[in-house]
């Protein structure tokens, strides 16, 4: 399993390069229905981006140490690929989000080391998407992403530091 680190682009409606695809950011029934179907699929890499669309709304820039949002590419089981946009990473449903690209960084590519499976696919109060990361000791990180866009995958991402 891979994770890596790297820069994206920017563009909160639509990505610059090759895809042009659109960042969905709202569920309805059928979005959330596709995105369930991914359930218990194993994680096969992950591509964790130093810069986040969040970065966009911010005037003053975020230092990595104080980062809650993160873009990341999840490369699921399947040739499925999941593209994470300012979503924030926590360890536990009661707990604060996580702080710092380092330490977010480390947990995600912890979870993805002991092969972690995407376990659940729901939503908050608020209607928002959840992600549930688990692995078979039990252990799981619950994603609360802003938008994502759902593809697939030719290749897994090489492991690289931040660039």
């Amino acid at each position: 399993m891979e994770s890596r680190f790297s820069s994206n682009g920017d563009g909160q409606q639509r990505m610059d390069g090759e895809r042009q695809a659109l960042i969905q950011t709202e569920l309805n029934p059928l979005v959330l229905a596709q995105l369930q179907a991914l359930q218990g699929r194993t994680v096969q890499g992950l591509a964790l981006w130093q810069d986040s669309i969040a970065d966009e709304e911010v005037e003053e820039g975020v230092s990595e140490e104080d980062r809650v949002f993160v873009d990341f590419d999840l490369y699921l089981e399947g040739r499925d690929l999941l593209e994470i946009y300012a979503a924030t990473v926590y360890s536990g449903f009661d707990d604060e989000p996580m702080a710092g690209l380092d330490e977010i960084a480390q947990a995600l590519g912890e979870m993805t080391g002991r092969g972690a499976i995407l376990s659940e696919v729901t939503t908050d109060d608020e209607e928002g998407l959840v992600l549930v990361f688990a692995t078979e000791d039990d252990e799981s990180l619950i994603i609360a992403p802003s938008g994502w866009v759902l593809g697939h995958w030719d290749e897994l991402p090489e492991e690289e530091e931040y660039s």
